[in-house]
């Protein structure tokens, strides 16, 4: 009986290969019967173009993680700085809602250029903002520019600090220079309650026996009662000061009581720096840190009148509790931008 063909296939020697040989590496084409095989670099281009593709994808990748890496999100900030970014966040808002912004090319009004401070040392820009801890930043400041490895801002004199020439001022500089300062430097503000600096303002320039404010006392006590009587030389009372200030072109207002927005122009300059002076004891490490001054020490925390007690909040609703509803409004009106701009709120007397 003959053997089936599978059984003879299956029996059959295997043929020789030729020498030099090689097996197929796809095999042929599922067409018709009889067709030729798909050509070798035909495919071989295939397999290199999805090799370049995947190359790709994975170089996509990597850039976007070393991206991550190095640009920080919200959660690798530390806590202050995330309130930093919530502040100046708060702040570009509130300055473009009010049609405030102005770009870094608009001109800043002669008065913010002077109570900008230059620090060269560290790139430092600091606006001076009077009853707002400033005399204690200028004893700071004052030992930067002086480049002191090791440093004691208490042993700064009160009476030569606002007296002396070692600080510079932005306005000493051409405004090319000005331009490149604004540009290049860190600015840093501290803010203050518009009405507890206001409070701060009155007890400390017009209860005690500075000269020139004794003179400007007299000038208000006299604009505001009217008479020139004996009666007059009693101390100036908190609402006759809110009246006088409230009589004033605010432009033209002392700057310890002058309203923040107009002294430093945050709207146009790019402070990199907000710190609230309610809070400074606890931020001043922080952003000296932020800024790259080595911490030697406890920020300075000194008092001109020691045995006076501090305003604050409580002390600042016991001085407005004296005014009427129209004092109230005016200065709510005078310090509105301040109040919207840094994020505070009315206090209720």
């Amino acid at each position: 009986m003959l053997p089936t063909t599978a059984a003879a296939a299956a029996a059959a020697p295997r043929e020789k290969q030729a020498p030099g040989h090689q097996p197929e590496l796809f095999g042929r084409n599922s067409g018709a019967q009889g067709s030729s095989p798909e050509p070798l670099k035909v495919r071989m281009g295939q397999l290199s173009y999805k090799l370049q593709c995947v190359f790709g994808l994975c170089l996509l990748l990597l850039w976007i993680y070393y991206r991550q890496l190095e640009t920080p999100t919200t959660d690798t900030y530390s806590p202050w700085q995330r309130t930093q970014q919530l502040r100046q966040e708060h702040l570009s808002a509130a300055c473009k809602k009010h049609g405030l912004w102005k770009p870094r090319s608009h001109p800043l009004p002669k008065q913010v250029v002077r109570q900008l401070l230059v620090e060269p040392n560290h790139r430092l820009l600091f606006c001076e903002v009077p009853k707002a801890g400033c005399s204690n930043w200028r004893r700071v400041l004052l030992l930067l520019t002086l480049n002191l490895s090791r440093w004691d801002p208490a042993e700064v004199e009160s009476d030569s600090l606002h007296h002396t020439r070692l600080l510079q001022r932005l306005s000493s500089f051409q405004p090319r220079e000005c331009d490149l300062r604004l540009k290049h430097y860190t600015p840093v503000l501290v803010t203050r309650h518009p009405l507890e600096r206001l409070v701060s303002a009155y007890r400390d320039k017009l209860l005690h026996s500075e000269p020139y404010y004794m003179h400007l006392a007299a000038r208000m006590r006299t604009a505001v009662r009217g008479s020139r009587d004996p009666e007059n030389q009693r101390n100036l009372t908190f609402p006759e000061f809110v009246t006088f200030v409230l009589r004033q072109s605010p432009a033209k207002l002392d700057v310890h009581w002058k309203p923040i927005e107009l002294l430093c122009s945050p709207c146009s300059v790019r402070y990199g720096v907000l710190i609230r002076h309610e809070s400074l004891s606890s931020e001043a490490g922080h952003a000296l840190r932020f800024l790259g001054i080595p911490v030697t020490g406890l920020f300075p925390s000194i008092k001109v009148h020691q045995s006076e007690k501090r305003t604050d909040g409580q002390l600042t609703r016991h001085y407005l509790g004296q005014l009427s509803s129209e004092q109230l409004g005016g200065l709510y009106t005078l310090y509105f931008l301040d109040f919207t701009l840094f994020g505070y709120h009315p206090l209720n007397p």
